[in-house]
C-alpha cells in the first residue's frame, strides 16, 4: 500500500510541475518570442501551440485533481470532514480547503482565461493563474511540512 501511496504522490507531484512549469515557460519564454513575430506569424504560431498546450495543461489538472482526491482518501480524509466544524478548525483541514479553493479558483479563472479574446484580459488571467498555481505549491509545501 505504500508503494501505491508513493505512486500516487509522485504522479500528484509530476502533474503539479507540468502544469505550473508549462506556465511558467509560456510566460517567460513563449509569450516574449511571439511578441516579436510579426502578425500573420503571430497567430499562426499561437493558434497551434495554444491548442497543444491546452490539453497538457487540462491533462494535468486532471491528474491532479484525481490524485489529490485520492492522497485524501488514502489520508483518511472523508466528505463528512468538510461538514465536521472540529476538523475544519484544525490547522490541518484549513489548509486542505484553503488548497481546494485555490485549486477550485484556479481551474474556473482558467476557463474564463480561454473564453476572453482581448490580450490585455488574457495576460492578466494568465498571471493571475500562475500566481494561483504557486500559492497552491506553497500551501501543499504546509500541508506536507508545516503541520
Amino acid at each position: 500500500m505504500r508503494a501505491f501511496y508513493l505512486s500516487v504522490i509522485w504522479l500528484h507531484v509530476v502533474a503539479a510541475t507540468t502544469w505550473i512549469g508549462g506556465m511558467v515557460i509560456c510566460t517567460a519564454a513563449v509569450m516574449p518570442m511571439v511578441r516579436s513575430l510579426t502578425e500573420p506569424h503571430r497567430a499562426t504560431f499561437l493558434y497551434g501551440f495554444i491548442g497543444h498546450f491546452r490539453r497538457v495543461m487540462w491533462a494535468s489538472l486532471g491528474v491532479l485533481g484525481a490524485t489529490g482526491a485520492l492522497v485524501l482518501w488514502m489520508r483518511g480524509v472523508r466528505f463528512a470532514d468538510f461538514l465536521n466544524a472540529n476538523w475544519l478548525m484544525s490547522l490541518w483541514g484549513r489548509l486542505v480547503t484553503l488548497k481546494i479553493a485555490l485549486v477550485l479558483t484556479a481551474a474556473a479563472v482558467t476557463i474564463v482565461h480561454e473564453r476572453v479574446r482581448t490580450p490585455w484580459r488574457v495576460r492578466w488571467l494568465g498571471r493571475m493563474i500562475l500566481a494561483l498555481g504557486i500559492s497552491i505549491v506553497g500551501v501543499a509545501v504546509l500541508l506536507v511540512r508545516g503541520v
